[in-house]
């Protein structure tokens, strides 16, 4: 539980973590709610804390779903799960 800053109540947040594997270098960021927009967003303000993105992207402890949404086979092409 953290402190809400607009209220001074007590709520539930999440953390999300991005790691670089090669430099380890990561961005920690604190959000109040969970979506797959917000999940794509957290990507995208990580990315723009390290400037820039790295060349490969490899996706670690996610659900189907939300590679799903980030990878669906129609832009990717292919089965990405291996079922």
């Amino acid at each position: 539980m953290v402190r809400y800053p607009p209220t001074g109540k007590y709520r539930r947040a999440r953390l999300f973590a991005l790691t670089l594997g090669h430099s380890r270098k990561a961005v920690r960021l604190l959000v109040w709610q969970s979506s797959a927009q917000i999940w794509a967003e957290l990507h995208e303000r990580a990315f723009r804390r390290l400037g820039g993105t790295p060349h490969v992207i490899v996706l670690d402890y996610v659900t189907r779903h939300i590679i799903e949404v980030m990878c669906p086979r129609l832009i990717c092409g292919g089965d990405i799960g291996g079922d």
